[in-house]
Formats: structure tokens, sequence, C-alpha cells
């Protein structure tokens, strides 16, 4: 997923918050069906979203590449709404609570902020997919441990480095 088939998720974000209690009222009611439904969207949604080729070949569609894509970007934005519902409606029943959990949510923004770069520098490819990085990791598990390894200690150093920041701009003046 990317900016343009997610962007629509920080609007779906503020009608949640804003509405939480009838969301949370009407997922509670039929918590079952949702559960059911938003895993059957999810799993069709990531289909048509990844898959969307596939489908066309299987099923000998008559597709041109713009179709497809259009149907990939939907299925993107279908799955990515179902995703989000579904964490949501399991969190009504179960609480995920560990001190990794806890630590982590100290540190979502810097996180967020500083990982993209060691996907960058880590990753196949420098910003464009035709300048291959020097510094790649070919192993998936072992980029994705990298990346976390680097960031995650940067990350707390930088909200650190905040909290000091603010301490010494918010600190009331002795007169």
């Amino acid at each position: 997923t990317w900016w343009y088939n997610t962007s629509h998720m920080f609007l779906v974000g503020i009608l949640v918050a804003k509405f939480e209690k009838g969301f949370v009222w009407l997922f509670k009611k039929l918590y079952v069906l949702w559960l059911i439904l938003f895993v059957v969207v999810t799993y069709l949604g990531y289909q048509v979203g990844y898959n969307m080729w596939g489908i066309v070949q299987n099923y000998n569609l008559q597709m041109n590449e713009v179709q497809v894509a259009n149907w990939q970007i939907f299925g993107q934005l279908i799955s990515s709404l179902s995703v989000a519902l579904l964490a949501m409606t399991v969190s009504l029943k179960v609480r995920i609570g560990n001190p990794v959990n806890r630590f982590l949510g100290t540190i979502t923004l810097e996180l967020y902020l500083i990982h993209g770069l060691f996907v960058e520098i880590f990753g196949p490819y420098i910003i464009v997919e035709r300048a291959m990085s020097k510094t790649a990791i070919k192993n998936n598990f072992l980029y994705v441990i990298v990346v976390f390894a680097v960031a995650l200690p940067l990350s707390y150093l930088m909200g650190l480095l905040d909290k000091r920041i603010k301490n010494m701009l918010t600190k009331p003046k002795n007169s």
C-alpha cells in the first residue's frame, strides 16, 4: 500500500473518532457477523488489489492494463478499510497489552518519521527502481530486523530529544 490508496483512511479515522460510541455499539451488537464480513472483504479486496492479473488470466477476462490497474487500486482501497475495521472489531473482544506494545506506543510518531529512511537505505532500490542500492539486504526477514534494529533506538533517542527541547521551551522563567 502507498499514500494514494490509503489516504482515505485519514477521513475514516476522523469519522470513527467522532462517532466512536455509535461504531462500538454497532460492532458489539453483531460482533460475529461483522468479524466474518470483514475477514471475507479483506481477503477479497486483497486478492483484487494484489492478484488482479492472476484473476484476469484464470477467468479469461478481457481487460486492458488501465482497467486492471483501476481494479487493483479499488481492491487496495477496500482491503485497507476492511483491515482497519477488522482490527477495530477484534479489539472490542481481545485486549493486546504488553510492555513491548506500551513502549512502541510511546515512540510511534518518531518511528513513523524515521523508519522510511532505513527502508530506503537497506531496500533493494534507492528512490527509483532503476537505481540499485549498494546497501541492499536481499533476505526479507533480515531486512526487516535490520530496519527495526536501527530505527527503534534512534526513534527512542529522537523522542528523548523532543521531550528535552519541549521542556526547555516551556520551562517557566523565574523572576
